[in-house]
């Protein structure tokens, strides 16, 4: 295979690995390392190997392969909301189980007054 159609094939997976983390609302941030962590990888297999570009590839492609099961073990933001964990400006309503803003005192979906933690004051 030439270099640039494992290039082509290598952005074409990537980006379908980037697309079911932002569909399942996961922290995507990190996927700009896979990238650079695939050269690394690139790089020592073909070290390693005395130059084998199968090698090379393999050892690029992993980081995808790392990626995307990462990417299938992430807690959305909306499962974590679910199990009660703990999201940045969001907290659970506890008379209808809605996301609702840390500062809200009354919840936008069914009307209840909510508890005001004194932590917020």
């Amino acid at each position: 295979m030439e270099p640039i159609w494992g290039l082509a094939l290598y952005a074409f997976v990537f980006s379908i690995v980037l697309a079911i983390g932002i569909a399942r609302k996961v922290a995507w941030e990190w996927f700009l390392l896979t990238p650079v962590a695939g050269f690394g990888l690139a790089v020592l297999g073909s070290l390693a190997s005395g130059g084998s570009g199968i090698a090379a590839g393999l050892m690029g492609f992993s980081s995808l392969l790392v990626a995307f099961f990462a990417v299938l073990a992430m807690k959305s933001e909306a499962r974590k909301l679910a199990d009660g964990d703990r999201v940045e400006g969001f907290k659970k309503c506890p008379y209808c189980a809605e996301s609702v803003r840390e500062e809200a005192v009354k919840c936008k979906h069914c009307g209840s007054q909510l508890i005001v933690s004194p932590e917020s004051t």
